[in-house]
């Protein structure tokens, strides 16, 4: 064999081992992280204490009397419960909280978290479509990617010491106001943080930069982009959507002239970007 066929070869084995690798490490992974997440919220779902946690009248997981300094990825989402729920319920059958969990639906409406919490993880709290209205404590510092992905919360009141909120943190919800006046620490309006939810106005004053579908499918009929945001990605409104159902534009006024400028030139090229720009 010739050292050109032996080099690719050698390349070919990387490739293959690369491959493999990451796929075996990641099953483990997510077969360790469904097991830490059952372990985590089984503590306030699960047994005699359960009800000092959940309030079946007011339909609050109330976790404010913790000392918890982080929630686990995934720990309350959806899938978590389903399937702590149904493992108790067919195998373990210990005690729960009376009418947290019905007819496979999850009845939490309020979250109380606790002032020690300085993180919430991946996916934390995703898909619990009841899920109206969250109190954070005011220390928290980080919500990671989809934290609160799918659920229903109506108003976002987040802690003045927030700074980093991941991607999709908040993604399809019914958000009509967050409010951003009083958050100074967060300045990243990561991709998908906001999208598909019901906002009319947002503050960006404090923003410095904004990703992709940031603030996709709102209800927004102007915005402004203030002088010190200049960091923008062009398709921070756009989604894809059905030919047959084009959205309205979104009217925007841009103060910074350079970011004006790309925005101009970007929907000369493509006018299907949903925003079109106000002459200030």
């Amino acid at each position: 064999m010739s050292n050109k066929n032996k080099k690719i070869r050698r390349i070919g084995l990387g490739l293959v081992a690369a491959v493999i690798t990451p796929a075996v490490l990641g099953l483990a992974a997510i077969a360790c992280s469904r097991e830490s997440a059952n372990d985590f919220a089984s503590q306030f779902l699960l047994g005699p204490k359960a009800k000092d946690y959940y309030n079946s009248t007011t339909k609050t997981l109330d976790l404010s009397q913790t000392n918890l300094k982080s929630i686990p990825q995934a720990a309350f989402s959806l899938k978590t419960m389903l399937r702590i729920f149904t493992i108790n319920r067919e195998q373990t059958r210990n005690e729960i909280a009376s009418g947290i969990f019905s007819d496979n639906t999850i009845n939490i409406e309020r979250i109380i978290l606790p002032e020690s919490l300085e993180l919430i993880e991946k996916a934390a709290f995703a898909e619990l479509s009841s899920l109206k209205e969250v109190t954070f404590g005011n220390n928290l510092k980080e919500i990671q990617d989809e934290a609160f992905d799918k659920t229903s919360i109506e108003n976002l009141i987040l802690p003045s010491k927030i700074s980093t909120i991941g991607k999709g943190a908040f993604r399809s919800n019914k958000i009509k106001f967050v409010n951003m006046k009083d958050l100074s620490q967060f300045t990243i309006l990561k991709s998908g943080v906001f999208a598909n939810n019901l906002l009319t106005e947002i503050d960006l004053s404090r923003v410095t930069k904004i990703e992709d579908g940031a603030l996709s499918q709102n209800k927004f009929a102007t915005l402004t982009l203030p002088t010190t945001l200049t960091n923008v990605d062009i398709d921070f409104l756009d989604y894809t959507y059905p030919k047959n159902q084009v959205p309205p534009k979104v009217k925007l006024t841009i103060l910074d002239k350079t970011t004006s400028d790309k925005f101009k030139e970007a929907i000369s090229k493509d006018p299907s970007h949903l925003f079109e720009i106000v002459e200030n």
